[in-house]
């Protein structure tokens, strides 16, 4: 009969290998972006040293649509074809910007101008500050309110997400926490 040894199961090792390896590794969360975040991160000039997000994927779609009309003689008969091109960019939510310029806009209110694209400054999404004070998030800013409608690298296009909520900026926070112990060995005293 085999006896077993004591000491630390194989399940074990791996539950504490897991509960090790999960506080080492910290936690990592998105947060609106408000005010109080922008202090945070150590006040506007700092911006441009962070990554932002979007709270939702979004979709633009051309709203002036370029058309081509291509006409053809074909056996004595004019055939005439209409192309109708569109162009469509997805950002997903996972979508790294950055944050290029910030402004304060005629309602005395500050606006962040985040590109998502990595080649072209000109393409850059607009971001509003919902009200005064700290707290208040950056929603999309649209040029035509009632259509959705924002101006991207000088074309106008149609915003589509899915979900009831505006559309804001996010910034991702990882969070780590350690724990240091100091330990000594007292000496002892001599009398």
């Amino acid at each position: 009969m085999k006896t077993k040894k004591p000491g630390v199961s194989r399940a074990g090792m791996v539950l504490l290998s897991f509960f090790l390896a999960a506080a080492l590794a910290g936690c990592a969360s998105t947060k609106a972006v408000s005010q109080n975040s922008i202090n945070d991160l150590g006040g506007h000039e700092e911006l441009s040293r962070y990554q932002f997000y979007l709270s939702a994927n979004i979709t633009l779609n051309d709203a002036e649509p370029y058309r081509e009309q291509k006409s053809a003689n074909v056996m004595g008969t004019m055939t005439i074809r209409d192309v109708v091109v569109r162009n469509k960019i997805k950002i997903s939510k996972r979508v790294m910007g950055a944050v290029l310029n910030s402004y304060i806009d005629t309602d005395n209110l500050e606006v962040l101008e985040v590109c998502f694209e990595e080649n072209d400054d000109t393409k850059r999404l607009l971001f509003k500050q919902d009200g005064p004070g700290l707290d208040h998030r950056y929603y999309l800013m649209y040029n035509e309110r009632a259509r959705r409608i924002i101006d991207y690298g000088g074309d106008p296009y149609v915003v589509t997400y899915s979900g009831g909520d505006r559309v804001y900026l996010r910034i991702k926070i990882m969070r780590r926490v350690t724990e240091k112990v100091n330990t000594r060995s007292a000496r002892g005293r001599r009398i």
